[in-house]
């Protein structure tokens, strides 16, 4: 998250490509959101507009659109910061 993020998308877009030319399985996850999203240390400490407003993002929880999963890619909505738990 933050810039360090940001500048990784590059790379990352690189390493997608690598992976799809393959024909490696990939997978995307992203944090549930919505009226059934369970409330997580996240969300109960912080106002989603304070985040929206200091990233300058509507949606800090959307896949960077260079790095949106393609037909026939998985997409899991966690409940967890980990995308291995919850």
């Amino acid at each position: 998250m933050g810039e360090p993020a940001w500048r990784a998308v590059e790379q990352t877009k690189r390493l997608l490509a690598a992976a799809r030319g393959r024909g490696i399985p990939v997978v995307h996850t992203t944090t549930a959101r919505g009226q059934f999203a369970p409330k997580d240390w996240f969300s109960a400490t912080r106002e989603i507009d304070d985040i929206t407003s200091h990233l300058g993002v509507e949606d800090p929880f959307a896949i960077v659109p260079e790095l949106c999963p393609i037909d026939g890619e998985v997409l899991i909505e966690k409940i967890a910061a980990s995308a291995f738990f919850g």
